[in-house]
């Protein structure tokens, strides 16, 4: 729609947060995306070399002020502000507020946490060489799955969790994002 996905998903979440993060991989070129989400996001580098998206949790936690943090994966265009705030208020009191679709799967990506405790998790688990998000999850002692299916009254078509991993899902998005 004119713009680059990760503009889609950092303007989303000034709409809720008035921190939000930007974590790159430890060798990302910062003036390629200062060009595009300055002022909107603070850029984070990644602690250490390691590609998994677990390492780019363990460093935005770190880097993060609040005590509860939203983590979004960066190609999920069309993130819900009502959907957010829905996380963050089930996430009062646990450690993660987490979405699940009837199969089980769950959407770490697009999740709230409890920074501390997450943080320690994540790292634990890095230092144990375990590189998955689930890894970390694991570790948590009260995680609340949210059924998808609550987030229809708020986003009716699950927009919020259509994320682009193809030419052939930008397409989609693309003609998504013309609909009125």
């Amino acid at each position: 729609a004119g713009k680059p996905l990760v503009l889609h998903v950092v303007e989303k979440c000034r709409l809720f947060s008035n921190e939000v993060l930007l974590i790159l991989r430890r060798n990302a070129d910062p003036e390629k995306y200062l060009q595009v989400v300055e002022p909107k996001a603070r850029l984070v580098h990644d602690e250490s070399e390691s590609r998994a998206p677990l390492v780019g949790i363990s460093s935005g936690l770190a880097a993060v002020k609040n005590s509860y943090t939203a983590v979004f994966s960066c190609d999920l265009p069309f993130l819900n502000k009502r959907a957010s705030e829905l996380l963050f208020s089930e996430a009062e009191g646990v450690d993660a507020a987490i979405p699940v679709w009837p199969d089980g799967t769950l959407e770490p990506l697009h999740s709230v946490y409890r920074v501390d405790p997450s943080l320690k998790a994540a790292r634990e688990s890095l230092a144990n060489g375990e590189l998955s998000n689930y890894d970390m999850i694991r570790r948590l002692k009260r995680v609340k799955e949210i059924p998808v299916e609550r987030f229809r009254s708020i986003d009716p078509n699950l927009h919020s969790f259509f994320n682009v991993n193809s030419p052939e899902e930008l397409e989609e998005a693309e003609a998504l994002s013309r609909r009125p």
